[in-house]
C-alpha cells in the first residue's frame, strides 16, 4: 500500500505566498498578492511594536506619573 503524499502546511503557504515572486520584475501582480503583502507587513509591524516598545520604555515611570496626576 502506497503512502499518500504529504499535505503542505497551509499556514506556511499563505504566509510565504506573497514573497514567492518578490524579485520578479516582469508583468503585473494580482490584487490578492498585493493585499497579502500588505497584511503580512502590517502583522510584522504590529508584532515588532509589541516586542520592542516595552524594551524602549519603562512602564513603571508612566504608572507613577499617572498616579501623581490623579493625586493632584
Amino acid at each position: 500500500m502506497e503512502d499518500a503524499p504529504a499535505k503542505p502546511n497551509t499556514f506556511l503557504l499563505v504566509a510565504l505566498y506573497p514573497y514567492r515572486d518578490l524579485l520578479e520584475f516582469s508583468g503585473r501582480t494580482a490584487r490578492s498578492t498585493f493585499w497579502l503583502h500588505v497584511v503580512m507587513a502590517y502583522l510584522f509591524g504590529y508584532a515588532l511594536t509589541i516586542i520592542v516598545l516595552p524594551m524602549l520604555f519603562d512602564t513603571t515611570s508612566f504608572q507613577e506619573a499617572a498616579m501623581m496626576a490623579e493625586n493632584e
